[in-house]
């Protein structure tokens, strides 16, 4: 019996996650285009309400 609770459970890593773990679901990339299009909307945004 206990062999089929072997492999479906498995122990997890003793180890911590980093500080900047939060970032690792999206690639690089994606996280240069969020900022830029942060960047891109309060530009317009600031120009609309000059």
């Amino acid at each position: 019996m206990t062999l089929g609770i072997s492999i479906l459970y498995r122990k997890p890593n003793g180890t911590n996650p980093g500080v900047f773990s939060f970032l690792n679901p999206l690639s690089p990339d994606i996280w240069m285009y969020v900022l830029l299009a942060c960047l891109g909307v309060s530009c317009v945004l600031f120009v609309i309400a000059r």
